[in-house]
């Protein structure tokens, strides 16, 4: 195939689309977490750029505003995470770096695969969603969210 240009857009849909067909047909949570937050973050500046505040930012903007300024430089500093919102970004964002570096010293990662591969597509598709994009496939994924009893089988 000779070189062309892509836009992100279409490479965000199709990581997502991909991610989602990962997650439900094959349950490779790896590598549907490792499209999603790929996506995820794509979307989420096409969202900023139409407009609409990204998902990840809605969800930290209204963890903030529960939140003093104290609160706020302990958690950055220290990394405590007293709530389970910002725990969730904590690992995500953890998580989602672990995924595409090799550090030797943090090989090695405690952590739900499923439920990280599902809040990442569960984020762009959102991000998508809000900025009026069609993916495939997100009605079988929105099909499986309402009838998974829960993550953890």
């Amino acid at each position: 195939m000779p070189a062309s240009w892509h836009k992100q857009e279409h490479v965000a849909i199709v990581q997502l689309e991909q991610a989602i067909r990962l997650f439900l047909d094959e349950r490779d949570y790896y590598s549907a977490a490792t499209l999603a937050g790929s996506s995820e973050e794509i979307s989420g500046r096409i969202a900023l750029h139409a407009g609409k505040l990204p998902i990840r930012e809605e969800r930290m903007r209204d963890l903030i505003l529960n939140f003093s300024r104290k609160q706020i430089c302990s958690i950055l500093e220290l990394k405590k995470l007293d709530s389970e919102e910002i725990a969730l970004e904590w690992i995500l964002y953890k998580y989602t770096d672990w995924l595409k570096h090799y550090r030797e010293e943090n090989s090695e990662i405690y952590i739900n695969t499923k439920v990280a591969a599902y809040e990442l597509i569960t984020r762009a598709l959102s991000n998508m969603s809000n900025c009026g994009k069609t993916v495939r496939h997100a009605d079988r994924f929105r099909e499986y969210a309402m009838h998974a009893a829960t993550l953890d089988e």
